[in-house]
């Protein structure tokens, strides 16, 4: 069986050292084993960091070295799993870096395999639909996570896909080797309370530090010692000095603002932090001086430091909710409970929708008590608890081996997938659009997006819905019929007549509908099964006249009427506005000069059909105007419009289909009514 593992195995990340010890625990099961697996391994780098010490001799001997071991690996039917947070299965290969020798590779190692299963950890009770959108795209054979907590969450957010449970490897490290830090405080004699993880929120130090200091105001014999870093992606020497600065005083400020009820002249109990790097031998050293281990994380996994600790033969006072209970026994837990709240994160994309644990300071303080209570009564009582917790991880299969098996099982006894064409797809409209969609969501420049849609639907009949009112000479039934698999443009409030059919939704600032949806932030809604592709524009900057909660693909800025020396309509230079030439936008004016008929050109589209584009009043007021709604619909935003707009739209409507015949592209309109050029032939569908 030929097996890529995609993974962060270079980087010091959470994940980089799972990945790590996934990587050495399948080397370890083939060796034991026998079984013949052809093994590739393949990075996406997050960091500057090179950080492959502990396995370099693995990564030497699997990793691919050149892109044309790759192009001669993928010949042949293949095995993938992608360990890494899976939004980075789109946007690594623009962003990140690659092993050595290779060229950004990810998506296509994914969409090219007859297997692909995403190894992921997650912390909140929902699944966010950016992640279940792209397991949609990529349509993997299963899901694999570490921990029971995140199967749940996935069997009950994703229950169209097998989850499987393979846990992180929690290495036996025999104690080993130990060197003292120096730290300017006299451990010895001292309760110490340890936290280790990176500093952010969902590891709920706020927690911790108000519990302990709330608790042992007055006892002096007690230290939290907190073992934290910030970030570890492309940080200098002088960013990783702020980030300290930060940690510190957000620490302090914490303790400070408790407001001690005791004698002015007390700081306080003792507190201390270590952002410092520290070798292995030195995190030995602190484990075996702390008494217990504490982590009020309000999401975890698993919990690689929990592990660590226990492994140690340090008791826990941590979370009674959350992946790290898999492995912890009740003997070696002081748990703290809470209640499930919603979660306010902004990264990764947790939604509010979603709750994460909220450990309640009032049972922190009560297990850090009874933990100081044994350890001050019968210390070897507490020390036996923590020697519990290493027997019970020793005796349930955490081991290199046991982990490499049941990941080997899962890869294995995942059943085929339909392979992904990585060329042109030969599928329907709707299923090509879904694609595109989900691509244009992760870039990141509006260049980069326009120059992906070149010729994206070459040959294409697109069929454009504007709002005039003959588009209701056809009901919605029969255009949902006629036009159910062909490429459609939906031009403002025409999506909501026929959402079904519409796959490129146009909208500006003008006439948008009033806000909608379960929050009522909202102008338009797309289900997340059948989302258009969605270009706005506006005269003003992206999220002013439309909140961030409107989703938008692309973005055009279009000029501001009192900023512009002659209009599209006017001087009819569309060929240097072609988006071929150009991302800036002409001032048309209307929406469907500036952007729509150019979008429909740059895809590569052979014939127009466009209903609904009548103009077939002079009006003063735009409310005069008719529409294929009623007049008196409410509409954020009203448009206006100048006295000579209609009738010199229509004429440059003639000229666009002049220019359109040039490109080799016919244009029709499917009108009765319409009162744009007789040269322009009209049809019926």
């Amino acid at each position: 069986m030929k097996i890529v593992y995609i993974g962060q195995y270079r980087d010091t990340s959470g994940y980089g050292v799972a990945a790590r010890k996934y990587i050495r625990a399948l080397h370890e099961y083939m060796e034991q084993s026998g079984v013949e697996i052809s093994l590739k391994l393949y990075a996406p780098v997050a960091e500057k960091s090179n950080f492959v010490n502990s396995i370099s001799n693995l990564i030497d001997k699997y990793e691919f070295k050149s892109d044309g071991e790759i192009d001669e690996y993928v010949k042949e039917p293949y095995r993938v799993i992608w360990h890494i947070p899976s939004i980075m299965a789109v946007t690594s290969d623009l962003r990140f870096g690659t092993p050595p020798n290779c060229s950004p590779s990810l998506r296509k190692l994914i969409l090219g395999s007859e297997v692909n299963i995403p190894l992921v950890a997650w912390e909140t009770d929902i699944i966010p639909k950016s992640w279940t959108n792209l397991y949609d795209y990529y349509r993997p054979s299963k899901v694999i996570v570490p921990s029971k907590w995140s199967k749940t969450v996935f069997d009950s957010s994703y229950p169209d896909i097998d989850c499987d449970v393979v846990p992180h490897v929690i290495e036996d490290t025999e104690f080993g080797d130990t060197e003292p830090v120096n730290i300017p405080i006299d451990l010895g004699d001292k309760f110490v309370i340890l936290c280790m993880s990176q500093w952010n929120n969902r590891k709920g130090f706020d927690k911790l530090i108000r519990a302990y200091c709330t608790e042992f105001r007055e006892n002096k014999d007690t230290v939290l010692l907190i073992k934290t870093y910030g970030s570890l992606m492309h940080r200098n020497a002088e960013q990783k000095s702020a980030e300290t600065k930060q940690i510190f005083e957000t620490a302090k400020a914490i303790k400070t603002r408790l407001n001690f009820d005791i004698d002015s002249n007390s700081t306080g109990p003792a507190l201390a932090i270590i952002s410092d790097y520290l070798k292995k031998e030195q995190i030995n050293w602190i484990y075996d001086k702390a008494s217990v281990s504490s982590l009020l994380t309000r999401g975890e996994a698993f919990g690689f430091t929990v592990a660590e600790s226990l492994m140690r033969e340090t008791p826990v006072v941590v979370s009674s909710q959350g992946g790290h209970l898999d492995y912890i026994s009740d003997e070696s837990i002081f748990p703290v409970e809470g209640m499930w709240d919603m979660c306010l994160e902004q990264f990764p994309p947790y939604c509010v929708e979603g709750n994460w644990f909220e450990c309640n300071i009032k049972s922190a303080q009560k297990q850090l008590r009874d933990a100081y209570t044994l350890w001050k009564n019968d210390n070897e009582a507490l020390k036996q608890k923590g020697t519990l917790g290493r027997q019970y991880i020793l005796k349930n299969g955490y081991d290199y081996c046991s982990i490499g098996e049941k990941l080997y099982n899962s890869i294995s006894s995942a059943e085929k997938v339909e392979k992904l064409e990585l060329t042109k797809p030969k599928t329907s409209i709707g299923e090509k659009r879904n694609r595109l969609g989900i691509d244009l969501t992760f870039m990141e420049t509006l260049q980069q997006k326009v120059d992906f849609l070149k010729d994206k639907f070459e040959g294409e009949t697109c069929y454009i819905l504007s709002c005039g009112p003959s588009l209701k000479n056809y009901d919605q039934e029969y255009l949902n019929q006629v036009l159910g698999d062909q490429l459609v443009f939906g031009i403002k409030t025409s999506y909501d007549y026929v959402p079904e059919c519409v796959d490129f939704h146009f909208f500006n600032c003008s006439n948008l509908p009033l806000l909608k949806g379960e929050n009522n932030k909202e102008h338009f809604i797309y289900p997340s099964n059948n989302k258009p592709i969605v270009i706005g524009s506006s005269n003003y900057d992206l999220g002013v006249r439309w909140g961030s909660e409107q989703v938008v693909d692309l973005f055009f800025k279009v000029p501001i009427r009192t900023s512009v020396d002659s209009f599209l309509a006017h001087k009819k230079n569309f060929e240097e506005f072609s988006l071929s030439n150009q991302i800036a936008r002409p001032c048309g004016p209307g929406i469907m000069l500036e952007t729509v008929f150019y979008m429909a050109e740059h895809i590569g589209v052979k014939n127009i059909v466009v209903l609904g584009l009548d103009l077939t009043t002079n009006p003063k007021h735009h409310k005069d105007y008719d529409h294929f709604y009623d007049r008196d619909t409410k509409f954020h935003n009203p448009g206006d419009m100048l006295d000579w707009e209609i009738q010199d739209t229509r004429i440059a409507f003639s000229h666009m289909y002049d220019w359109l015949k040039e490109k080799g592209i016919s244009m029709s309109l499917c009108s009765d009514i319409s009162m744009l050029s007789n040269n322009i032939p009209r049809v019926r569908i």
